[in-house]
């Protein structure tokens, strides 16, 4: 990528970035209005949407039960949304929040994508392990983490006392860790 189309990519992705976000402040703005106007309706869609939203925040942080209890809260909510504009008066104004909203989402979209080419590479002839017996409250060492991976015929290194993982790795790599690492 030379450097004035890597310019003209950023200048896209902010314009992208303001966009999303003049968006979502204009459909928030007509959510609040529609909801005042609609009383009654206004708010009980307002809150179903909230909750919506908020279960399925909740659904995408966790695992397990909860996380399915959670997922069947916001479709429930959402379809509580759903049904209430479909019975107000205020079709056309509902939906040009959500429409905002759904612009807004691609517009951050755009603005959070990054397309890059890599450079391909050969795949690697056998595995590398770097890891630390005292993260993880032990677990590897419980498990036989370094056991394992040397029976399966990868290099282990144990990063520990002090030691940082630089010393240890191929030249690029500490190249680019160092730069990481400040």
């Amino acid at each position: 990528m030379t450097a004035s189309s890597a310019r003209a990519a950023s200048r896209l992705r902010r314009l992208a970035a303001a966009t999303a976000l003049l968006l979502a402040t204009a459909a928030v703005a007509l959510a609040v209005v529609v909801a005042v106007s609609n009383f009654p309706r206004g708010v009980a869609v307002a809150a179903c949407a909230a909750t919506a939203a908020l279960s399925a925040w909740y659904a995408v942080r966790r695992r397990g039960p909860l996380h399915v209890v959670a997922e069947a809260a916001s479709a429930a909510a959402l379809l509580g949304a759903v049904a209430l504009v479909a019975f107000s008066g205020d079709l056309i104004a509902e939906l040009l929040v959500l429409c905002g909203l759904a612009a807004s989402v691609a517009a951050a979209r755009s603005a959070f994508s990054v397309r890059e080419r890599l450079p391909r590479v050969r795949p690697p002839r056998h595995a590398v392990m770097f890891w630390n017996p005292r993260s993880g409250s032990g677990k590897a060492q419980r498990l036989r983490l370094a056991e394992e991976a040397r029976a399966r015929g990868n290099t282990v290194n144990l990063v520990s006392g002090g030691r940082f993982i630089v010393p240890v790795c191929h030249v690029p790599v500490s190249a680019s860790l160092r730069r990481i690492r400040g």
